[in-house]
């Protein structure tokens, strides 16, 4: 349909065989793990930081014509590691979560993401894109309790908006 295809996930490209199997389903450029020497590294799942990525995403938009790109995001995947939290961490408290709970550690990677997300949305090259974020399910939270407590197992949650004009 005359797109330009980019695929970006901050894990390596042999996890799930992507590095195959992502040319074949279309995608004209694929930025991996490996691609490329990132600032930092985190934790939740190895891999380089979303927030590093993001880079990627203005530069496909800042060239001319129709582009897809496909971000399959990697920090807010379980454990949901706190050494991947940068600045002032999302209120748990106020939302009723135990600050030391999964749960917590989760809101606040989902957080940070809709910050990063939100400056992305800012930057000019993104003007007129429209933006589709969806999960690919539901939390993995191991403490049954906890996830039966805030989440529905049959549930994905989106969210889908176009920026400026």
């Amino acid at each position: 349909l005359g797109y330009s295809t980019r695929s970006i996930h901050g894990a390596v490209g042999l996890m799930y065989d992507r590095i195959h199997w992502y040319p074949r389903a279309g995608f004209g450029k694929s930025t991996f793990f490996e691609s490329q020497v990132w600032p930092q590294r985190c934790y939740s799942f190895p891999g380089a930081c979303d927030s590093d990525l993001m880079k990627a995403v203005t530069e496909d938009f800042s060239q001319p014509g129709k582009r897809f790109v496909y971000w399959l995001t990697l920090n807010t995947h379980s454990i949901y590691d706190q050494r991947d939290l940068r600045g002032v961490p999302a209120d748990c408290l106020s939302f009723g979560l135990d600050e030391q709970s999964e749960s917590c550690r989760s809101f606040r990677l989902q957080a940070q993401f809709f910050e990063t997300l939100a400056r992305l949305a800012a930057d000019p090259s993104m003007q007129g894109v429209e933006v589709i974020v969806v999960g690919d399910h539901a939390p993995p939270i191991f403490n049954k309790y906890e996830k039966e407590q805030y989440f529905v197992e049959s549930k994905i949650s989106w969210v889908r908006f176009k920026i400026g004009g």
